[in-house]
């Protein structure tokens, strides 16, 4: 990194993803030794163009496949990283303005409520469906101090499975006011899209690619702000600023 010149044509977060990587399996890789083909493909581009920028030395390329598939990983790396952005500093934002619902102790009371109300299986009558819905956000409404209708049982029952996207709920209706709701429907398909493409990347649907990357980088970059704002002494995970595919 002694060449400015040079080292303005790379984006460092990449390397740093990298380094990232290696240090999680090597430390706590728990003997993971495979990683997705497509992060080899890319770990290798990068060490190529360092090689070739850094040192001027030639690798021989012929065999290497171009494609655009490198560009929607580094997206899809953005995307992952802002999430992780959106959930920690969240979570921050619950501590400061809610301290009595952001323990450990509040979510594991959430999990449990899928335990004692029971399951909402399709084999139940809708009336007993309908009454584990009630059990449930009244159990909800208990924990958190909350009061929240018949309306909102789709979030509470995603909150229940995952109780840390409570934290991200109650940062949203925060800082977003009349669009928290959107958001928090945006964020969940943020994070489903994650969990569909985590082994794979393609340009199938670059548009999603695209929105994803631009809502994601907005979002954490708002829940960031406000926690620099607002809450003293702590600083906030950064967020990956957009860059255009």
């Amino acid at each position: 990194n002694s060449n400015p010149k040079k080292a303005s044509e790379f984006n460092f977060a990449h390397i740093e993803h990298f380094h990232d990587l290696r240090n999680t399996l090597y430390h706590q890789g728990n003997r993971v030794t495979t990683v997705p083909t497509n992060q080899l493909e890319e770990y290798a581009r990068l060490a190529v163009t360092l090689l070739k920028e850094y040192l001027e030395v030639e690798i021989d390329e012929a065999n290497e496949q171009v494609s655009v598939e490198a560009d929607y990983f580094r997206a899809l790396t953005r995307i992952r990283k802002n999430i992780e952005s959106l959930k920690s500093n969240s979570a921050l934002v619950v501590e400061y303005l809610y301290p009595q619902i952001a323990s450990r102790k509040i979510e594991a009371q959430l999990r449990q409520i899928r335990t004692d109300t029971g399951p909402d299986d399709v084999f139940y009558p809708p009336s007993v469906r309908a009454e584990f819905v009630l059990q449930r956000i009244d159990a909800f409404n208990k924990i958190t101090g909350q009061e929240f209708a018949e309306d909102d049982h789709k979030v509470i029952e995603d909150i229940i499975d995952n109780p840390e996207q409570l934290h991200v709920w109650f940062a949203f209706e925060e800082i977003d006011n009349d669009d928290w709701r959107k958001d928090w429907e945006k964020y969940n398909s943020a994070a489903d899209f994650l969990e569909r493409e985590q082994d794979k990347v393609s340009k199938a649907d670059d548009k999603r690619y695209e929105e994803l990357d631009n809502w994601t980088s907005e979002k954490a970059k708002s829940v960031y702000e406000w926690v620099k704002a607002h809450v003293p002494d702590v600083e906030p995970k950064k967020y990956v600023r957009l860059f255009r595919i």
